[in-house]
């Protein structure tokens, strides 16, 4: 929505560029030549990434007459377009200096609130994104889209006892589907569900689904998180099915859950 709203407010400049005709008239020809060139970027984009060959007619156009407003009112158009929030408010901000009294300022000032939250969910997506260690070293991998928060984890908790040769090896579960946290980001709230799908792991143990509900807090300053949900770890036997058989068979022996687990993240830099 708000991305359509930004590119009607582009197609309204196409209009809009000429409409200070007294100031246009003190315009250099050069400068009106590159604001021309701009516009006509505009028109001829298909792609978000085609509205950045616009920027720097514009730019030139804003060298050569620095203070034509309208100049600043498309080149913040097309930066908030292609998501360069920051010099997009910026360049609104010059426009509203030099055209206090504009049909348009009331616009153009709701477009900056509307840049601003939109440049504080990016920056807070960025700041959250990519990896999280818990206490017992796993590792999680976070994503958030607006509001759509998702954390993974590809490291299994599950236990395997592998018997062979009279001896019994301990150790995690290997190829184990990954668990995965959905939820909703809200402040420094998070909610949803978690699934661990069923699957096989060390290639011969069958492991069942494991799903719930979560939720906890994330303390973005600090990159800190807390999740509370049930956990669920599985043992398994592995061996031989006989001495002279080279074929393995796998068990459960064991299921420990805790519900009301807290489980705790810190942000790796």
């Amino acid at each position: 929505m708000a991305g359509r709203q930004i590119g009607r407010l582009i197609c309204a400049v196409i209009l809009f560029a000429w409409a200070s005709v007294t100031l246009a008239a003190t315009v250099s020809e050069e400068a009106k030549r590159y604001m021309t060139r701009g516009v006509t970027a505009i028109e001829m984009a298909k792609t978000p990434g085609d509205y950045a060959l616009a920027i720097p007619e514009f730019e030139q156009a804003a060298r050569l007459a620095p203070d034509w407003p309208e100049v600043y009112f498309n080149l913040g158009g097309v930066q908030a377009k292609i998501g360069d929030y920051t010099s997009a408010m910026k360049n609104y901000q010059r426009y509203l200096e030099l055209a206090p009294q504009s049909p348009d300022a009331a616009k153009v000032r709701d477009e900056i609130y509307k840049l601003e939250y939109r440049r504080d969910r990016d920056k807070l997506a960025t700041t959250i994104a990519g990896t999280w260690t818990a206490s017992n070293g796993h590792k999680f991998k976070l994503l958030l889209d607006g509001s759509r928060l998702q954390l993974i984890r590809d490291q299994g908790e599950d236990i395997l006892h592998l018997k062979s040769m009279g001896k019994t090896y301990t150790g995690p579960m290997t190829d184990a589907p990954p668990l995965v946290f959905s939820g909703i980001m809200v402040g420094d709230k998070i909610s949803g569900q978690y699934v661990q799908a069923a699957g096989k792991g060390s290639k011969h143990c069958i492991l069942p689904e494991r799903k719930g509900s979560f939720e906890g807090t994330i303390d973005v300053a600090a990159g800190q998180m807390r999740i509370v949900y049930n956990r669920v770890i599985l043992e398994y036997k592995m061996e031989f099915k006989s001495f002279l058989s080279a074929e393995l068979v796998c068990w459960q022996t064991d299921r420990q859950e805790t519900p009301g687990y807290v489980l705790e993240l810190k942000k790796q830099p």
